[in-house]
């Protein structure tokens, strides 16, 4: 199995041909080592048969509402979901897309590798032109004229409504995040803890509270006084003058945040945890963390519905909506 899922080229089912190479020829035993089998595309030759629509890692999702959700991913993937399925987009690129935001339903941006930029009005994707060579990670806006991207060696694009700009922030550290409340109030965060604010007219670095040596991988808030970041097993607190730990709900990867106010926040990564106010965070008790290492799942177990069930798919799915990470390095889709 690879990928954690099935692959299928000339109608051969790629997992069989690890087994049983007079079946699939010895050609297609060397064309299917070639990558990674997730970096499936329609002109590559390859085509998912499970899961459908697709099964390539998706890094991005947003959504102007319950019935307009777009999820971003490798291999220039793009998923729209329209309150009843989802459905795959073609938007001219293979590149790994890894950020999206839009201000509304007709103003969509999603960033990616080698500075790619990808726009849609409402009824279609265009390309516009790329800012750089490095990898753009996140975008976030506070309105259609006021837009951040950040990625690799520290690089902060602004668009002010007709061009987009780099500017200046401090750091050569890769920026993997970016979240404010306003164009003067932006927030960043990157390698090794790295955290910057944006004022309106300048950034400032910016240091959390004890050492981090992981990436900040996401920030939220409600407010300029309620500001959250997570890295690594940390989560952090702004409450407007001072960053602060809050005891973390785990000792690992915690990926992203979300949530509805400030005492009804989500984090998830190897587990899913909630923040419902002061002393501390509590974890649902179908998380797959404690179970994490404790043996090889077999084949159905990795990818069947048994697992699925296993390692709390209703939850998980609930805050991941189109993928789900369980046992640690292995990924199954549902």
């Amino acid at each position: 199995m690879l990928g954690g899922a099935a692959c299928t080229k000339r109608g051969v089912e790629l997992d069989r041909c690890w087994a049983d190479a007079s079946e699939c020829g010895a050609s297609m035993q060397a064309d299917a080592s070639v990558g990674p089998a997730y970096e499936t595309s329609p002109d590559s030759g390859w085509a998912w048969s499970n899961p459908l629509p697709q099964g390539n890692t998706l890094h991005g999702l947003w959504g102007s509402s319950a019935s307009d959700v777009w999820a971003v991913g490798e291999a220039g993937t793009v998923l729209h979901w329209d309150g009843v399925a989802w459905t795959r987009v073609e938007v001219g690129v293979r590149l790994n897309l890894f950020g999206i935001w839009g201000s509304s339903a007709s103003d969509v941006w999603v960033v990616g590798d080698v500075g790619v930029m990808l726009h849609f009005d409402g009824s279609t994707w265009s390309r516009r032109p790329d800012v750089g060579l490095e990898q753009l990670s996140a975008v976030w806006g506070s309105g259609p004229a006021d837009i951040w991207a950040v990625g690799s060696l520290g690089f902060a694009h602004h668009f002010d409504g007709s061009t987009w700009s780099l500017t200046s922030t401090g750091t050569g550290k890769w920026l993997t995040t970016v979240w404010g409340t306003s164009s003067n109030d932006v927030w960043a965060g990157g390698w090794v803890g790295t955290l910057l604010h944006w004022n309106g007219s300048s950034w400032t670095v910016v240091t959390p509270p004890g050492a981090i040596d992981s990436p900040i991988q996401d920030l939220w808030g409600t407010a300029r006084d309620a500001v959250w970041a997570t890295g690594g097993g940390r989560t952090l607190f702004f409450n407007g003058v001072t960053w602060r730990d809050v005891n973390g709900p785990t000792s690992s990867g915690l990926m992203a945040l979300s949530g509805t106010g400030p005492d009804d926040v989500w984090a998830v990564g190897v587990q899913v945890s909630h923040w419902a106010g002061e002393p501390a965070w509590s974890t649902p008790s179908r998380s797959c963390e404690g179970r994490r290492r404790s043996r090889t799942p077999s084949r159905s177990e990795r990818c069947g519905p048994s697992r699925a069930m296993t390692c709390g798919r209703q939850v998980i799915k609930a805050s991941c909506t189109t993928s789900m990470v369980c046992a640690g390095a292995v990924r199954c889709r549902v």
